[in-house]
């Protein structure tokens, strides 16, 4: 809508993005592989990478993912297997940030429950430590 977003609200609104599960996948899409348990992300990689664009979000928007930002930031989000394993049975941190953050965007009214066969498979296929 044409509004001015100031870099403390930007930051809020991309914050929630890159914690956000499809902020993480966008992440982990990008990153290399290196021994152990480690990985790496090189700074084109980060050029490259995708992020929400914050000038095509009305400032109604923008306020609700900043107001979502202070509701969650104090929050234990905890490691990424435990949060989508706890995320595909219940509703925890990590569902709360997706399930308003997807709403927000799209408008759409979504659950938990539509999440929860996502949440599956990244609870079992792919191991966060």
């Amino acid at each position: 809508d044409g509004q001015v977003i100031d870099l403390e609200k930007i930051s809020k609104v991309w914050t929630l993005w890159i914690n956000s599960t499809p902020g993480i996948l966008i992440y982990l899409a990008n990153r290399e592989e290196t021994e152990g348990s480690w990985i790496q992300i090189k700074k084109e990689s980060i050029k490259r990478m995708p992020i929400l664009d914050v000038r095509k979000l009305s400032s109604y928007q923008v306020n609700l993912m900043v107001a979502l930002f202070d509701r969650l930031k104090d929050k234990s989000f905890g490691r990424f297997g435990i949060q989508f394993k706890e995320a595909s049975d219940m509703v925890n941190s990590r569902t709360e940030l997706d399930v308003e953050l997807i709403k927000i965007i799209t408008g759409k009214d979504i659950n938990r429950q539509n999440l929860a066969p996502l949440y599956s498979v990244l609870a079992s296929e792919v191991r966060f430590s």
